[in-house]
């Protein structure tokens, strides 16, 4: 998975250059989010500005991470969140568990 990460005092943001997200790179996601917990980021916001398509495992992996974030008190964000994927959310109702920042 192709990511690009900016620290700004304790919030990371996790900035994902990929057109599509089929799961395949949860493992490296969730080592991101680790790795910025352990660095002492306090607030985790997850770029979607590049990404038009996720599969089921996609959203998996982001359930994965608001679970390990919350755990350690970590607020899990996403932003820049395509239509069609904010449709998915709201299906699955996720939209009213993940935070999300347009």
């Amino acid at each position: 998975m192709e990511t690009h990460i900016e620290t700004i005092n304790d919030a990371s943001i996790i900035i994902i250059n990929e057109n599509q997200l089929f799961g395949m790179e949860n493992e490296a996601f969730q080592t991101l989010v680790q790795n910025s917990i352990k660095q002492g980021s306090k607030n985790i916001f997850v770029d979607l500005s590049n990404v038009k398509f996720i599969s089921s495992c996609g959203i998996e992996g982001f359930l994965h991470a608001y679970k390990i974030c919350t755990n350690n008190n970590v607020n899990f964000n996403l932003k820049n969140v395509n239509p069609m994927i904010m449709r998915e959310l709201s299906v699955l109702k996720l939209n009213e568990i993940f935070h999300i920042i347009n």
